[in-house]
Order: structure tokens, then C-alpha cells, then sequence
């Protein structure tokens, strides 16, 4: 069965280099897989993702091949950002 590594690098938090991985029985599998580690890992950090605002799921095959990399940027509207501006 292929193993599949996970790999997250989020810069409110350290950056997580996946030397286990999972075994799953196809790259559809996997990709599901990836799709519901990112949701914890951000559900995990969620306090600190805005702070930085960007998160990225690298998912790699044993021999280190790439095969799929999955981004999430947050950015805040202009008329948030206003309403958080110091007064002069």
C-alpha cells in the first residue's frame, strides 16, 4: 500500500516535516485524507491563523515526490482592517 507524508508549514506555527505518513490504497484516498488533516490542523491553530493568515498542506510520496499541495490564505476586507485602525 503507497504511504503518503504529510507535510504543514504554517508560520504562526512550526513548520511540521511528516517523516511517519499514512498509508492509504490510492492518491483519491489520499488527497480526501489531506483535505480533512488541514481542516484539524487549521481548526487546531485557528487562534493564531490570522495572525499570519496562510497555511499549506504539502503531500509528498516515499521517495519525496510531490503530489499535491493544498494553500489557505486569509485576508481581511479593507472595511475590517478600518475598523481596527488607531485613531489619530
Amino acid at each position: 500500500m503507497p504511504r503518503y507524508f504529510f507535510h504543514t508549514n504554517n508560520p504562526s506555527e512550526s513548520n511540521l516535516q511528516d517523516d511517519e505518513g499514512f498509508d492509504f490504497a490510492s492518491v483519491h484516498e489520499a488527497k480526501c485524507q489531506a483535505v480533512a488533516y488541514a481542516g484539524r490542523a487549521l481548526a487546531d491553530s485557528s487562534e493564531k491563523f490570522w495572525d499570519h493568515g496562510d497555511f499549506e498542506l504539502t503531500v509528498t510520496d516515499d521517495k519525496g515526490l510531490i503530489l499535491l499541495t493544498m494553500r489557505v490564505i486569509a485576508t481581511e476586507a479593507p472595511a475590517l482592517r478600518a475598523m481596527h485602525r488607531p485613531t489619530p
